[in-house]
C-alpha cells in the first residue's frame, strides 16, 4: 500500500520540477502566478520537503 507521504512527496516532486523547467525559460516571471513572493513560496516549498 502506497503511504500518504509517498503520495505528496511525488506530487511536490513533480511540482519542483515543472518550476524548475519554467524558471529557466521564463525567469523570476513564474513567481507571479503563484500570488506571492518569491521567498515566501520557497519557504513554504522547503518545509513541506523538511516534513516529508
Amino acid at each position: 500500500m502506497v503511504s500518504y507521504r509517498r503520495v505528496a512527496l511525488a506530487d511536490k516532486l513533480h511540482n519542483s520540477r515543472y518550476i524548475l523547467t519554467d524558471k529557466r525559460q521564463k525567469k523570476d516571471v513564474i513567481w507571479d502566478k503563484f500570488g506571492g513572493k518569491k521567498s515566501r513560496n520557497f519557504m513554504v516549498l522547503s518545509h513541506v520537503f523538511r516534513y516529508l
